[in-house]
């Protein structure tokens, strides 16, 4: 346990990190990465820049964390869908959500600027290529 810090505390401090990331990916899907700044996960959220940097030293550790819960959701649902009758369908449909594809278009936008981004980008490609190549090997009895 963290010295000094409580249960509670340690709820509470997810709860907002989990906030800030919630209004950082709200924002990326509705107005683009240009749009996400401290100041507006801030106002969103309802508390102060500080409160950001103090979850967030910088902007691309924000946007680094919100990218990497996505990825170990995203490969999660993968998981959850590719173990169905027809993994081909489920995996266009989950592929086909104008969401996830918005914001996967921004982060591949984003990597274009972010070196840090661009190499977490790019390893978690590869892990899903590989992901898929299974599944559709599976798929054709392979």
């Amino acid at each position: 346990m963290e010295k000094g810090i409580t249960r509670a505390g340690r709820k509470e401090r997810a709860s907002a990190r989990g906030a800030l990331l919630a209004a950082t990916e709200r924002l990326m899907v509705e107005e683009g990465y240009a749009a996400v700044t401290t100041r507006r996960v801030a106002k969103i959220v309802g508390v102060t820049p500080a409160l950001v940097h103090y979850h967030f030293a910088t902007t691309d550790d924000l946007l680094l964390e919100l990218f990497r819960s996505l990825s170990a959701r995203f490969k999660e649902e993968l998981a959850n869908r590719l173990d169905t009758p027809d993994p081909l369908r489920a995996l266009w449909q989950l592929n086909s959500d104008p969401d996830g594809s918005a914001i996967v278009l921004e982060f591949m936008a984003l990597s274009n600027h972010r070196k840090a981004i661009r190499q977490e980008i790019a390893a978690f490609v590869e892990e899903l290529r590989d992901i898929q190549t299974r599944a559709i090997g599976a798929a054709d009895g392979a």
